[in-house]
């Protein structure tokens, strides 16, 4: 068995938006209800993908609120598949140990970044996407 990595120092968190004004600010400002893990820093990296970037429209006041460090890149090409390899490209110019990726229609909740630390540890991975379950 290989050696263990080390644990998860600093996360960038994904989101992509599309026409979705009102869920990103409720996604963003859902963001401050997560517990702080020791140890373990931030970074959103929101990317969107509206025909016309939205960043001096909503943008880029929600993410002035964020107590993290944020980045925001406009992928003008349609499709999910589109903004998420945006946001990917996005995460990647952040110096992050991992990442994860946020639906812009769900909420984070308090203990939302404890349980992403745990997978990381236990799955032994650097980025998780998958399945949420929970109150989100």
């Amino acid at each position: 068995m290989g050696a263990s990595r080390t644990a998860i120092s600093s996360v960038t968190i994904m989101i992509c938006t599309y026409q979705r004004p009102e869920m990103l600010a409720r996604c963003l400002s859902s963001a401050a209800t997560m517990n702080r893990v020791d140890g373990v820093d931030l970074c959103f990296a929101v990317v969107d993908n509206n025909p016309e970037s939205q960043y001096d429209a909503y943008i880029k006041d929600m993410l002035a609120v964020l107590p993290f460090p944020t980045s925001y890149r406009h992928v003008e090409k349609r499709g999910y598949s589109s903004a998420r390899n945006g946001a990917s490209e996005l995460a990647l110019e952040t110096p992050r140990d991992g990442g994860a990726v946020m639906e812009v229609d769900l909420l984070f909740t308090p203990e939302w970044l404890a349980g992403r630390g745990k997978c990381y540890q236990e799955l032994q991975c650097v980025g998780i996407c998958g399945p949420v379950t929970g109150d989100a």
